[in-house]
């Protein structure tokens, strides 16, 4: 189970703050709750902005120098705007034990926009120390960076940046570090994992295809953490694909088979699945295995249906029962697999520099790319640090 560093996040401090510095001073634990989150933000671990008054009225009650980190926050007041607009979550910090919107600008006045963190309580949440970023493993956390980096890149957004921090390995159980995260260690989490979906939804199978294991045991641990009121914010998205494989464009896989040559006969099929049904069925191949059988139900009539549309000849279709390997070895499947060990790892290594900018994204991983990246900026959003 992978743990991912630290994710920023943008933090509005309400108009409560200003109003609440009118009649009483900071006590010494939220001084040092605002003075943390200054440090935060001036060191690129968050983007903090809030009520013009509010901001004000920090910069003059703190010492430095929190007081002119919040001095040059006020300034940007502007920029945030726009970068509100571009997240799908914001994090607002109130005095107010509810959610009022006398207090919030316009722009915030969507509460579905809104994650509301009461101050009393939220003093005690670690958001200095940025989100936690939990994936099913190491790779498939690199490659979502990967992605939003990209998204990064096609907003031109200036003045922020993704804040990502060490990456560490480990097993599949990422229900209990999520719950281990939030609930014990006060972190705000973005946890990402796939449904393993094996098939797709058409017209002859209209019913949801099964999730994996690892997304059913990850939402039963989000049911208990959502009876509790007082944890810091988190977020299970599920990726509706078999896994993050299945998002690495065609691109990147025709430049691995060049220098893999193993890999040319998986990477022409999965060329060939680009063409049937606007693409879809690459979304929920298993492209390192491939179908060497299939078993009898909705995930063979499925893939019948693409062997169909592929025209494939009625004997090429795989068998319903794991075929043994003889003395001449097993044929060529006509679902054929990528051969390539951690191929998520060198589709990283290949992504990791300009190339990330330029990539051809494939027409059904769009919307993934699209939706990881908005994701990945509303969790993982930070200031560029600067001079206070």
């Amino acid at each position: 189970m992978m743990t991912g560093g630290g994710l920023g996040m943008v933090i509005f401090i309400d108009e409560s703050v200003s109003e609440t510095l009118k009649v009483r001073k900071l006590s010494e634990s939220e001084a040092a709750f605002f003075t943390n989150l200054a440090m935060a933000h001036y060191h690129g671990r968050c983007f903090i902005c809030g009520s013009e008054s509010s901001i004000g009225a920090l910069s003059q009650c703190l010492g430095y120098p929190a007081n002119g980190i919040y001095r040059s926050i006020g300034k940007r007041y502007a920029e945030s705007g726009a970068l509100i607009q571009q997240v799908s979550k914001v994090l607002v910090l109130s005095f107010q034990s509810s959610v009022s919107e006398s207090h919030r600008p316009n722009i915030l006045l969507n509460t579905d926009k809104v994650i509301f963190g009461y101050i009393p309580t939220a003093i005690s949440w670690k958001l200095n120390d940025g989100c936690r970023l939990l994936g099913e493993n190491l790779e498939d956390c690199t490659f979502y960076e990967r992605i939003a980096y990209r998204y990064l890149h096609d907003l031109s957004i200036r003045g922020i940046k993704l804040y990502f921090d060490s990456i560490g390995g480990g097993g599949s159980t990422v229900g209990e570090q999520l719950r281990q995260f939030v609930e014990n260690g006060n972190r705000m989490t973005l946890c990402i994992v796939d449904s393993d979906q094996k098939w797709g939804q058409t017209e002859a199978l209209p019913n949801e295809p099964p999730k994996g294991g690892t997304y059913i045991a990850a939402n039963e641990i989000s049911k208990i953490l959502n009876r509790c009121t007082d944890i810091p914010p988190y977020c299970l998205y599920l990726l509706k694909i078999h896994e993050a494989e299945n998002l690495i464009p065609i691109e990147i896989y025709e430049k691995l088979a060049g220098t893999i040559p193993d890999m040319k006969a998986g990477v022409e099929f999965l060329k060939k699945l680009l063409g049937v049904y606007q693409g879809l069925p690459l979304l929920y191949y298993d492209i390192k295995k491939g179908l060497p059988y299939i078993n009898a139900g909705a995930k063979c009539d499925y893939w019948a249906e693409i062997f169909r549309e592929l025209k494939g000849n009625p004997s090429d279709f795989p068998p319903t029962e794991e075929p043994k390997e003889n003395v001449m070895g097993v044929p060529e499947p006509f679902f054929s697999p990528i051969k390539c060990s951690h191929l998520l790892k060198k589709a990283n290594d290949l992504l990791k520099g300009e190339l990330i900018q330029y990539v051809v994204i494939d027409p059904p991983q769009k919307k993934f790319w699209r939706e990881i990246g908005e994701l990945m900026l509303t969790w993982g959003c930070a200031n560029m640090p600067t001079s206070a």
